[in-house]
């Protein structure tokens, strides 16, 4: 049980920082919507492994070599929205929103592409999967749910406009995840 914890954290990372760059926006998004989006990430994670375990070693071939390219290209759009929106909110009729149903499963995808990686090698392990996917997905909606409540009181405690900072964290995201497959170096922050 304390593999599947410490795996579940591990994992959760990306979703964290997601989460907490998503609560800086302006205007922060509602606790309903910072809710659902720790939601989808905290199913996404708990899915992807199980995906990933179903599928077995036959699709690891294929997604392995491109899994980083996907991630990435899609925080580095998600976070240059992000970008773009807060520099042109005058011409812009509505800002960006990561709880509306496009970008909130683009960003639920990016950061559990990982976790699909991880029930890959489920399928070769003796693995109880139905705790290690219980375990990684709570574990996410809970540590995601607090990055995201955290940021709301900082967003709302600054007058400074953060979502710029928002957007460039997901491409610092986006780079480290990049750095990490394209150098194997450790994927810890």
């Amino acid at each position: 049980m304390i593999f599947y914890i410490v795996l579940a954290v591990a994992l959760a990372m990306d979703a964290v920082a997601v989460s907490f760059s998503c609560s800086l926006l302006n205007p922060p998004p509602s606790r309903s919507s910072l809710l659902r989006m720790s939601l989808a990430f905290g199913l996404f994670q708990a899915l992807m492994p199980l995906l990933g375990w179903l599928l077995g070693r036959r699709l690891l071939f294929i997604i392995a070599p491109v899994d980083h390219w996907v991630a990435a290209a899609l925080l580095v759009a998600l976070g240059g929205r992000m970008i773009w929106s807060s520099l042109n909110r005058r011409r812009e009729c509505s800002p960006f929103d990561p709880s509306r149903w496009g970008p909130l499963l683009l960003l639920a995808v990016a950061t559990s592409i990982d976790a699909l990686a991880v029930g890959l090698s489920f399928a070769f392990l003796e693995t109880k999967i139905w705790t290690a996917v219980a375990v990684i997905g709570t574990v996410t909606f809970l540590l995601a749910s607090l990055a995201a409540f955290f940021g709301k009181k900082i967003a709302s405690a600054s007058s400074l406009r953060l979502e710029v900072a928002a957007g460039f964290i997901l491409i610092v995201i986006a780079m480290r995840i990049l750095w990490v497959h394209l150098t194997g170096a450790s994927g810890s922050f």
